[in-house]
């Protein structure tokens, strides 16, 4: 049996794009048997209030037509957007020989954290394998949806009753974002519903960043034994494939996985994904020669290229001759480019203006916070000029507590 889990990065909204990338992924698999596609994959996750749009739902509608056309001998399971009885749902179609020959709707249907899918999805209530032919055999597919994978505190065991009413593989199709330790919860989470299956558990994960949230990828194909027969790569789009015909157990990668690395990582992959589905190249970062901007500036480096980042000192009379040579240093060894715009006269000049209000009194708060509202104008002027976004490099200790400068850098 050969099985490939498209990890793919789709566009949210943007259904041309995705059917095009998921049609071109089934011509190209067409020597395994089951390919699987991650939760609403035809839509990219989360489309929100898209969903309230009926041409929108008509294009996914149409889309799948085109899709279904394509798909030949393999079991394709697909995620989308899909109405059964005038309700819509949040499905997964399974199609073979150019039809669909099952769909699951999901049942579990998260509204914490990110979360608010019943806004948009109603539950569904139906829960049975689909059937399937491979290499002339039938096998029972139990299809899952990402949160009924995660059962433990409902009353309605998704798992248990799929095993119970005969499928010998479960598929869970997802979208499930990064966080810390994630990985670990999801791996204990399958290895403990794997037990009792005839063959796989297969885990199918969306990757990619779509505005505050990152999806890690890294979908998995366990055998009932809990060991780990492929694992896809992280933070980036991967085919993952797997022949049980010369299958080997793979080292738990919980072993090798650095937090720090892991981190960095899924904010570059946020950051390139921001900028390439909003359609910009190029970033401004104010430079003040302190930690927070040069982490700042190294993600986008990594994220979007040297050659895309725009480092800005704007030093005044209260900047040390340290911070701003670290500016520079910082600089040339990320080799993107420097500008040095001194902020001293603008400052000067806006506190004369202002004297009716600032004349003989103490310097403080109010002092300080103008070179920040200077250095944002100057960061927005040059963001507006070149066409380029602005990153923010406050940390999240400050956005914990709310503390910035407003209209500031």
């Amino acid at each position: 049996m050969k099985i490939r889990l498209a990890q793919i990065n789709p566009i949210v909204g943007d259904i041309e794009y995705n059917s095009k990338l998921i049609k071109n992924t089934i011509k190209s698999s067409e020597k395994f048997d089951i390919l699987v596609f991650p939760e609403l994959a035809l839509t990219g996750y989360p489309p929100q209030d898209l969903l309230f749009d009926n041409k929108f739902i008509k294009e996914v509608e149409k889309s799948l037509v085109d899709i279904k056309k394509c798909v030949k001998h393999q079991a394709v399971i697909l995620g989308l957007p899909a109405y059964e009885s005038n309700s819509l749902m949040n499905s997964a179609v399974v199609m073979q020989h150019g039809k669909v020959v099952g769909c699951h709707s999901k049942v579990l249907l998260p509204t914490y954290d990110v979360f608010d899918e019943t806004r948009y999805f109603t539950s569904s209530d139906k829960i049975s394998p689909i059937k399937v032919f491979i290499n002339n055999k039938e096998v029972s597919l139990g299809i899952q949806i990402c949160e009924d994978l995660w059962d433990e505190s409902y009353s309605t065991k998704i798992t248990k009753t799929l095993i119970d009413k005969g499928a010998e593989m479960i598929v869970n199709i997802s979208a499930s974002p990064y966080r810390k330790k994630i990985l670990d919860k999801r791996l204990v989470l399958c290895r403990d519903k794997c037990k009792d299956l005839k063959y796989y558990f297969i885990y199918c994960n969306i990757v990619g960043g779509q505005d505050e949230l990152v999806f890690d990828g890294r979908s998995f194909i366990l055998d009932n034994h809990g060991d780990i027969k492929a694992f896809g790569s992280s933070f980036k789009e991967d085919m993952v494939d797997f022949d049980s015909s010369h299958s080997k157990s793979l080292n738990d990668p919980l072993s090798y996985i650095d937090e720090s690395e892991e981190l960095f990582n899924a904010l570059s992959l946020g950051l390139s994904d921001y900028f390439k589905k909003s359609g910009f190249e190029k970033a401004v970062i104010g430079l003040s020669g302190g930690i927070d901007s040069a982490i700042t500036a190294a993600i986008a480096v990594d994220a979007i290229g040297k050659d895309n980042v725009v480092g800005v000192s704007m030093p005044s009379s209260f900047s040390s001759d340290h911070s701003k040579s670290d500016a520079k240093i910082l600089a040339d060894n990320l080799g993107i480019r420097f500008e040095t715009i001194p902020i001293n006269e603008l400052y000067e000049k806006v506190l004369s203006n202002m004297e009716s209000f600032f004349k003989d009194t103490p310097r403080g708060l109010a002092e300080e916070n103008l070179q920040a509202r200077i250095r944002g104008n100057i960061l927005m002027s040059i963001s507006n000029k070149i066409g380029a976004l602005v990153l923010n490099t406050g940390n999240k200790t400050e956005l914990a507590l709310g503390y910035c400068t407003m209209y500031g850098d």
